[in-house]
């Protein structure tokens, strides 16, 4: 994000993980396990990686709504 960031999403993989990736100022695409799933393969992420990853989300919403005032 400090690399010149500039689209963000927060998504769920075929494996129930929790991922972060973003564009960077060059156009490619970088991104990041946010909660592993020890390799089990759900039809849907657990409750609780659904919390966090709408947690995250949240504030990652409230952390681009400061830095663009």
């Amino acid at each position: 994000m400090a690399k010149g960031g500039e689209r963000f999403c927060v998504s769920v993989t075929a494996y129930g993980e929790a991922v972060l990736y973003w564009t960077n100022a060059k156009g490619v695409r970088v991104w990041r396990v946010l909660s592993g799933n020890r390799g089990k393969r759900p039809c849907e992420p657990s409750g609780s990686t659904k919390k966090k990853i709408a947690a995250f989300r949240h504030w990652l919403s409230e952390l681009m709504e400061v830095n663009l005032q």
